[in-house]
Order: C-alpha cells, then sequence, then structure tokens
C-alpha cells in the first residue's frame, strides 16, 4: 500500500482484528501500543491530528490513547470497520486482478482481435495513487509488451460486468 493514510489504516485494522475477543497478556498490551505509536510517529500527516482510543470490550481498560479527548472533526470512521471486515473475509493476502484478455493470436508482435480490459474492482487503479491517470494505462501496456505484443489490430474493449452495480453513486460528481 502506497499511501501513509491507508497504510496506517490498514496496520490498525490489522492490530483491531488481532485482538478481537481474545484475553490480552500485559506483554501484547506493550506491544500494541508500541506498534500504534510507531504507526502514528512514522507518517508526516500534512496539517492531521489524531484523538486515538483503543478499549477493552471484555475489561473495559484503556490498552491504547492518543489525545482521547480533543475535541476534533469527526473523521470518516466506518473505514476501520470495512478494512476489518475485508481482512477477515478476504484475509490479508488478497490482491484484486486485472487482466488483460483476448481470445486472438499473437504473430510477430501483433494481436489480431480484440483486447479486452477485465477489472475486479481494484481500488489501487485510481488517481490516488498514480501521478497521472494515464500511468496505469502504460504500466498494463508495458506487461501487454513483455507478452510479446507491440500492436493490436481490433478494439480495446473495457468490461466492467463483474461490478453489478453503478461504478459511483448517482450523487458524485465525477470531475
Amino acid at each position: 500500500v502506497k499511501s501513509p493514510a491507508l497504510r496506517f489504516l490498514l496496520g490498525l485494522s490489522i492490530s483491531l482484528v488481532a485482538l478481537e475477543s481474545q484475553p490480552i497478556e500485559a506483554q501484547e498490551v506493550s506491544e500494541l501500543q508500541a506498534d500504534l505509536s510507531q504507526m502514528l510517529d512514522a507518517y508526516s500527516w500534512k496539517d492531521a491530528r489524531w484523538g486515538v482510543l483503543v478499549v477493552s470490550l471484555d475489561q473495559s481498560d484503556t490498552l491504547f490513547s492518543e489525545s482521547p479527548d480533543s475535541a476534533l472533526s469527526p473523521a470518516s470512521n466506518l473505514k476501520l470497520l470495512t478494512t476489518a471486515a475485508a481482512l477477515r473475509i478476504l484475509g490479508p493476502d488478497f490482491r484484486f486482478q486485472t487482466y488483460l484478455l483476448s481470445d486472438s493470436n499473437i504473430a510477430n508482435d501483433v494481436l489480431e482481435g480484440d483486447l479486452v480490459l477485465y477489472g475486479t474492482g481494484d481500488p489501487g487503479i485510481s488517481d490516488l495513487f498514480f501521478q497521472e491517470r494515464e500511468d496505469v494505462l502504460e504500466l498494463l501496456a508495458d506487461q501487454l509488451e513483455e507478452a510479446g505484443v507491440r500492436t493490436v489490430t481490433g478494439d480495446l474493449v473495457a468490461d466492467a460486468s463483474h461490478l453489478p452495480g453503478p461504478l459511483r453513486p448517482y450523487s458524485w460528481d465525477p470531475k
């Protein structure tokens, strides 16, 4: 994960999932406190202020706190729950796949037919992770060239059929 904010949320979520309804030993609490402190200190958060409070659900004692009483504008904390659920269901090694497909033959570096870009919803293909929108396409083109294709005679077909709903809520401005 390239984004510092996403790395932090992922690390925090993994820590919280690991604590799920298990008795916590003093050494584990110390390790958790050290890990969370390191995560908060490791990144330079531009104009960010944190208020963090981690409480044991079994014993109601505070496991970690960083400015817990600060009056801050609330963030989108649902991301923590979503990340924790995704880690539990998909596992930490899950990766979204994006495929370049064709049923045509390749001869002399030429793909005689259509090239299908089949996506499965990879959130990493976004303006957040690439400086320019074209960068992700250049990456895919490089992979295609490594596979021995330099020319495609057919169309480039974008297939989003894996994603059944609207690609974004209707209320979002598409830019």
